[in-house]
């Protein structure tokens, strides 16, 4: 049964996507920016905060392809989470570039570092040209350089996609392509040689993202094809973490600190996140209400105005032969200039004032 599945397993998101290359029409669309916005910024920040940990705590009897990997993924959840940030119509409401080159940079970056990773052979090691201390220090200073650029000038991300037109997605998915694919051989003969466990998952991990890299480059955004990319690496970083957790729990303790540091801080971004849900909900309840409320009165007291003008209108034929007759123009264009902001959203329930004329007219006739 567990061969089965070995041989199942890796196949899985590769399924979904042809599955949903042959049934279009499963392929619906689910815009949901909000939730992508909040799932994103959160599973982001843990991941770096856990991968960060784990990286500093793994100490120098881990092997140089494992430190490689989790730093892969401190990289992945660090440029991950400025996607989740510039998301559409959550905290901005317009298209922001950085929504899209961190997308394609968190699995540029990943791959890259676990294809130097995969340079890590049983037998030689890493290349001496290739220290991993210089890989980790040179990753993080993408990451802060990128991110410096994404939020204080992103117009430079906009005009190297203006400029570059449509290849550098092409050059950018098929580099990422070739990376993962690489990791993943590299990394499967290092498995076959040492029977390591976090080797094999090592191999699962970047064969899974090459479908990942196909979902964000090749199908279309929000759709579940789309969103098959995130589930992916949500759960390739989770079994990865639990992988290497437990294969150097066993050779070294880890601090009971970095737990409790690791655990602050994801509880303190998940309260701070929940926080902002309730808060923007509740403002969203508030204003929807004070609107609804303030229109309401504007619009009656509109009503009984237009009908003290007109006081000479008695009849339904009247009231439907209003738009004809002389002189209402100038009675709403006398009104309407008095009126506030919450007054013109008033005129523009033009319905409901006439329905209230109607009714202040019935009134006066009963």
């Amino acid at each position: 049964m567990k061969r089965i599945l070995a041989i199942i397993v890796p196949f899985l998101p590769a399924v979904g996507l042809a599955y949903f290359r042959l049934q279009p029409k499963a392929d619906i669309s689910l815009s949901l920016p909000l939730f992508h916005f909040y799932i994103v910024t959160f599973t982001t920040f843990s991941a770096a905060v856990i991968s960060i940990l784990l990286a500093a705590s793994m100490g120098p009897e881990a092997k140089p392809r494992h430190v490689l990997a989790a730093s892969a993924f401190a990289v992945i959840g660090s440029v991950f989470f400025s996607h989740g940030l510039a998301t559409p119509n959550a905290l901005i409401d317009h298209f922001h570039p950085a929504v899209q080159w961190s997308a394609w940079l968190t699995l540029l970056g990943g791959g890259a570092l676990f294809a130097c990773a995969a340079l890590d052979m049983p037998s030689g090691g890493m290349p001496s040209w290739l220290p991993v201390r210089g890989i980790v220090y040179f990753a993080a200073g993408s990451v802060l350089l990128y991110s410096a650029v994404a939020a204080f000038a992103p117009g430079v991300l906009g005009s190297i996609e203006s400029q570059a037109a449509s290849w550098h997605a092409l050059t950018i998915f098929s580099l990422t392509l070739l990376l993962w694919a690489f990791a993943s051989i590299r990394l499967g003969l290092t498995w076959r040689a040492t029977r390591d466990r976090v080797d094999g998952v090592l191999a699962f991990v970047a064969f899974w993202m090459i479908a990942a890299t196909v979902s964000m480059h090749r199908f279309p955004v929000w759709s579940l094809s789309w969103w098959l990319y995130h589930v992916t690496l949500l759960t390739g970083f989770l079994i990865t973490m639990f992988v290497l957790v437990q294969q150097y729990e066993q050779v070294r303790q880890f601090r009971l600190r970095r737990y409790y540091l690791a655990a602050s801080l994801i509880i303190t971004a998940m309260l701070a996140l929940v926080a902002s849900a309730l808060f923007t909900q509740f403002s969203y309840n508030t204003i929807v209400a004070q609107v609804q409320s303030s229109s309401s009165s504007v619009a009656s007291n509109l009503a009984n105005s237009v009908a003290t003008d007109l006081s000479d209108i008695a009849t339904a034929d009247d009231l439907r032969n209003l738009a004809n007759r002389s002189g209402v123009r100038a009675v709403f264009a006398v009104r309407v200039p008095t009126l506030s902001v919450i007054g013109a959203l008033a005129l523009a329930l033009a319905m409901i004032v006439l329905v209230l004329f109607r009714l202040q007219l019935q009134a006066r006739r009963g």
